[in-house]
């Protein structure tokens, strides 16, 4: 964790702490996992659901006005997010 004043120490505290970081998992064995290309990901996956459950999804979506497709954006946004 790190806390800065302007953009420019963020950008070099947020350096540092990953150096430690990695430092810190070499030195304990574990494995430094390699970046990861954006283009890898298409953005879009399948999910296959009871069709109850795809049922209830649609009726809260429509109960918020949105689309299926935003509300799941939406729950799965504050899902990860609350980690």
């Amino acid at each position: 964790m790190t806390e800065a004043d302007t953009l420019e120490e963020a950008a070099g505290m947020i350096q540092d702490a990953m150096i430690v970081w990695i430092q810190g998992s070499l030195d304990a064995g574990l494995a430094i996992p390699e970046p990861q290309n954006e283009s890898s990901y298409s953005g879009k996956f399948s999910v296959r659901l009871p069709k109850s459950f795809h049922r209830d999804l649609v009726q809260v979506a429509e109960r918020e006005g949105v689309s299926l497709n935003q509300y799941i954006n939406v729950t799965l946004s504050r899902a990860i997010g609350s980690h």
